[in-house]
């Protein structure tokens, strides 16, 4: 008999153990997510728009409005000193920024796809399924909100690029390799061996724009988890809002994380 794989949407049961489990999973990375991003802003961010304001009133070229607006000058050839003179003041290595960027990325992409994968165990797909048995099994009505839907929309098409190395960037990125070589006409490009440019000193708009969009990505995540939360009261019919209950062991772990991943991965290879 063929083990199942898919995750069973038959019984009321079924409904809340899954969206509690989904939750907890979220949750978990959401607080991480946060941590890091925290930390990246307190550690790097802080500390680069700091250096990028007093190179402004060294240059006497004040730039004003929020960051989004402030990257976008930045971006403008104008100011290409001023973003030369700040990068080299901040001095973030490359290492130390793809440290912080590659782990906000991770966290980024477990939590798109808790909440936006529509053929995994997500929210979105919790919220599908449910229309789907609600008169059936006689379940309890969830949340009806627009702004929900908007949020879950998005993280279904963000998830189709983030979690990818999908074609658009591919595009992007071969179109900006050829606007370099119309001004290096000399260049033969693609080359024969494969090469790998790597700038020590990290612009200080890439730092900017990173925390940017994880912020972003952050405010959309800390909706979600409330939504989900007050989903959860309505399928188990409380009138409580529930709490996060974040608990600590000062003790050593049972490895039940890396068990039940291996175990998952075994099964769905089956």
């Amino acid at each position: 008999m063929k083990k199942q794989k898919k995750y069973p949407f038959d019984s009321k049961d079924d409904f809340v153990i899954g969206l509690y489990l989904i939750a907890e999973h979220s949750i978990k990375y959401f607080m991480r997510y946060k941590k890091i991003l925290e930390e990246f802003q307190n550690c790097y961010v802080m500390s680069a728009k700091q250096k990028l304001f007093e190179v402004m009133l060294e240059t006497n070229n004040i730039i004003e409005g929020n960051e989004s607006k402030l990257i976008e000058e930045l971006k403008k050839p104008s100011n290409y000193y001023l973003v030369e003179k700040a990068s080299q003041k901040i001095n973030l290595t490359y290492d130390k920024f793809k440290d912080y960027e590659e782990r906000l990325a991770i966290n980024l992409n477990v939590l798109i796809n808790d909440f936006g994968d529509l053929s995994g165990a997500s929210y979105s797909r919790f919220r599908q399924e449910y229309k789907k048995k609600k008169y059936k099994l006689k379940l309890n009505d969830l949340t009806d909100d627009k702004k929900l839907d908007d949020l879950l929309g998005k993280c279904m098409k963000a998830r189709n690029y983030i979690h990818h190395f999908a074609e658009p960037k591919l595009l992007t990125w071969r179109k900006y390799r050829e606007n370099q070589l119309k001004d290096n006409q000399g260049i033969k490009w693609p080359p024969h061996n494969i090469e790998l440019n790597i700038s020590e000193i990290v612009n200080v708009i890439s730092i900017l724009t990173l925390f940017l969009m994880h912020n972003y990505y952050y405010e959309l995540f800390n909706c979600l988890q409330y939504f989900i939360r007050k989903d959860y009261a309505c399928l188990i019919g409380t009138n409580n809002f529930p709490e996060v209950d974040f608990k600590i062991y000062h003790e050593v772990g049972d490895a039940s994380e890396v068990t039940i991943s291996e175990n998952g991965g075994n099964l769905y290879l089956e």
